[in-house]
């Protein structure tokens, strides 16, 4: 060993850190900018070993949705520059064991989550008044907006999309995870137009494939049949019904069961009383595997093995290179939606960012609970809370649902400052 070598000591070089790195952004003499500031506390942390991550890792932008607990911002890592989508869950609602449990429940099933379908986990923290969990973002959005904005889809873009379903919930069956609230609103987008199966907060590890459940959840327009009947079910065939219904939308641009009250839609779907469209509305090989995924008996219903061997399912390679996720003005949003600037104007001074940094406590961003309608949709596309009678409001079951809410108004001038 040279002497150069044995001059530095083990803690010396525990101490030092990336290489170069560190010493790079000291030889600003002293004057470190904001930003490198923050970068020298996050790389003497590194050097030191304290891995631990913190809120200041991460510039945190908009809201890109809202949830039950909290919400997710889009969000940058300040020392990669990638994206990511910060989830973060007010702390104020996790004081009773239902909600710990639930919130609980999603982290431990992503965390082992490993499929190109499945929303990925990196990694999560906590501050004084929030966890938050560090998430894949998904730049395309949720597959209801996206539906929504096209009416229906074409078969083959309905298949490419059903295929990337069917083979995230295969993934997540194979761990013992019933999910138990697919929908439109759960599925994303990435920017390259691929499927990612997202929000486990009421999914559920079982035992085995044959564990009865009795257990009532998800949005009720996509609930299977044996789910309603309370006489218990098995789980995996349940999440194939409500993947059905997904297809269904996606084809016919509406879910296929809807009504004025909970237990007109409850007869509807446990009889299987919805149209099947026109002559000519879709092929007959679609209407065919719908109507075999939409059975009412679990047990004759198609497992999503058989789904994705049925002829109806096949793409070739022409056809899928053919598909066309987005158009051009859809990528050209995506873009200019995640795209982030830190450029300098010409006299030397850093120009208008306009990624607008938030924080997680920020009132423009406030943590609001779910509308209650939400929770009780009964028909995503066409069903608003005046279509629902008011005596459906006032059953138990809903009116423990019912959230407390006040409302501050801000006077002109926050408002304003908000803007």
């Amino acid at each position: 060993m040279s002497k150069k070598a044995e001059s530095v000591s083990p803690n010396d070089r525990e101490r030092r850190g990336p290489p170069g790195i560190i010493a790079k952004i000291n030889a600003a003499g002293g004057q470190l900018t904001p930003r490198k500031l923050i970068l020298n506390g996050i790389l003497t942390n590194i050097s030191n070993k304290v891995y631990e991550t913190k809120i200041d890792y991460y510039k945190i932008g908009k809201v890109i949705g809202k949830g039950a607990f909290g919400k997710v911002n889009l969000a940058i890592n300040r020392l990669t520059g990638k994206f990511v989508a910060l989830k973060s869950i007010n702390k104020t609602y996790m004081t009773d064991e239902s909600s710990l449990k639930k919130i609980m429940q999603e982290y431990n099933i992503l965390k082992r989550a490993r499929h190109q379908n499945i929303v990925r986990l990196y990694e999560s923290f906590d501050t004084d008044s929030h966890t938050v969990y560090v998430m894949e973002v998904c730049g395309g959005g949720d597959l209801l907006t996206y539906v929504r904005r096209r009416r229906k889809l074409k078969e083959d873009l309905a298949k490419h999309v059903f295929r990337q379903l069917v083979q995230g919930l295969t993934y997540v069956h194979s761990k013992r995870v019933l999910h138990r609230d697919i929908k439109l609103d759960n599925i994303l987008l990435t920017s390259e137009g691929d499927v990612k199966i997202c929000d486990f907060g009421v999914s559920k590890l079982v035992q085995s494939k044959n564990q009865i459940q009795h257990e009532q959840c998800g949005t009720p327009a996509y609930i299977a049949p044996e789910v309603f009947k309370g006489k218990g079910y098995k789980g995996f065939q349940s999440d194939v019904w409500s993947a059905g219904v997904v297809l269904y939308a996606m084809l016919f641009g509406t879910v296929p069961f809807k009504a004025t009250n909970m237990g007109e839609l409850q007869q509807q779907i446990i009889n299987v009383q919805c149209s099947w469209g026109k002559p000519g509305d879709i092929s007959e090989g679609a209407l065919s595997m719908l109507k075999r995924i939409l059975e009412a008996d679990p047990n004759k219903r198609l497992t999503p093995q058989q789904i994705m061997i049925d002829p109806w399912m096949q793409l070739t390679e022409q056809q899928i290179s053919k598909i066309e996720v987005f158009t051009q003005h859809e990528k050209e949003k995506i873009i200019s939606d995640f795209e982030y600037y830190n450029q300098k104007k010409e006299d030397g001074k850093a120009g208008d960012d306009p990624f607008l940094e938030q924080k997680l406590q920020s009132t423009q961003n406030s943590i609001i609970k779910n509308n209650t309608t939400k929770s009780v949709i009964l028909a995503p596309f066409n069903s608003t809370k005046s279509h629902i009678s008011d005596t459906f409001y006032k059953r138990d079951s809903i009116q423990e649902l019912l959230v407390s809410k006040s409302v501050l108004n801000f006077a002109n001038k926050c408002k304003e400052i908000n803007r």
